[in-house]
């Protein structure tokens, strides 16, 4: 399989795969690449299979091997291909991206200094002025409230 090929595995092929050690080969580049979690979801479904598959075969430890290597092979792919600016972002990392940007939005308010600036919500305004109005004597309230 040469170098470009492997860009484009899919889970289809690696399902379609007769080979255990190239199926677990393939299973760790497809993970790796897509900078996948391999301890939930899919991809550890995708992995107990072809680790069961190896273990009726006697190529358990083997598998092990190609698997992790795959899986290092793709993590290294995937990184020389953002470097390049040829690897596509998915639509769960690009909202995963806009959601780390807006978390740190907060601290844009930072003045000159280190200082902080309240949150404009967090400003008496017109929240202000309604608890004027309630202190006053026709609101009913008791005495100690209308201070």
């Amino acid at each position: 399989m040469d170098r470009d090929s492997k860009r484009r595995i899919r889970l289809g092929d690696v399902l379609k795969e007769e080979n255990t050690l190239e199926k677990a080969y393939l299973a760790g580049y497809l993970i790796g690449y897509g900078g996948h979690s391999e301890w939930s979801g899919w991809a550890r479904e995708l992995r107990r299979n072809v680790y069961s598959r190896a273990g009726s075969e006697n190529l358990l430890d083997e598998a092990r091997m190609a698997y992790l290597r795959g899986k290092r092979e793709g993590m290294d792919a995937r990184y020389r291909d953002i470097q390049r600016g040829i690897y596509r972002v998915s639509k769960v990392e690009k909202v995963r991206m806009r959601r780390s940007t807006e978390r740190f939005a907060l601290f844009e308010g930072l003045g000159e200094g280190g200082t902080y600036r309240r949150p404009r919500f967090l400003r008496l305004g017109r929240l202000g002025n309604s608890l004027g109005m309630l202190r006053r004597s026709y609101a009913g309230l008791p005495r100690f409230l209308r201070r």
